[in-house]
């Protein structure tokens, strides 16, 4: 890989890593990581727990996962000799799949249908996306959307070459 291309991954991580910790803070409102409910004794607890586990999913060993296989996508399928301005725009967007997780995750433990797994009624008060009729539907779809985009960038940085 010449230095172009490992410019390319530079800015990819750069930007992955930026959009990431956004996702974090953005879903940190769904209360993902709560040590103290997980070792908590009391009853409900299974369901942060529950959700506990579904956080490191989610949150942490998908997003890495797909991280490494845009990064490998970009080592293997791309030969880029040239550092143009269109590059560095589709990888910048690629970098935005990351927000795919952001919407992926309230649809599976916050979403009309899923909430129950992972709330108490308490806790629920606070979740408005729960109040919403079809929103699991409608935030899966958008996710996957997202996640999309690093493959329909690639693409076509590869049918420019």
């Amino acid at each position: 890989m010449n230095n172009s291309g490992f410019n390319l991954l530079t800015l990819f991580t750069f930007f992955y890593a930026i959009f990431w910790a956004s996702t974090l803070e953005f879903n940190s409102k769904y209360h993902p990581f709560d040590p103290v409910g997980f070792f908590s004794k009391l009853p409900g607890a299974y369901k942060i727990r529950r959700r506990f586990y579904v956080s490191v999913i989610f949150l942490d060993l998908i997003p890495v996962s797909f991280f490494a296989l845009v990064f490998y996508l970009y080592t293997h399928f791309l030969k880029v000799d040239n550092l143009n301005w269109l590059y560095i725009i589709f990888t910048g967007i690629s970098a935005l799949s990351v927000f795919g997780f952001t919407r992926i995750y309230p649809a599976i433990v916050a979403s009309d249908k899923t909430h129950k797994y992972f709330y108490n009624r308490k806790q629920l008060s606070n979740l408005p996306i729960a109040r919403t009729k079809n929103s699991f539907i409608a935030y899966l779809i958008s996710s996957l959307m997202y996640l999309l985009i690093p493959f329909l960038t690639i693409s076509a940085m590869f049918l420019l070459q």
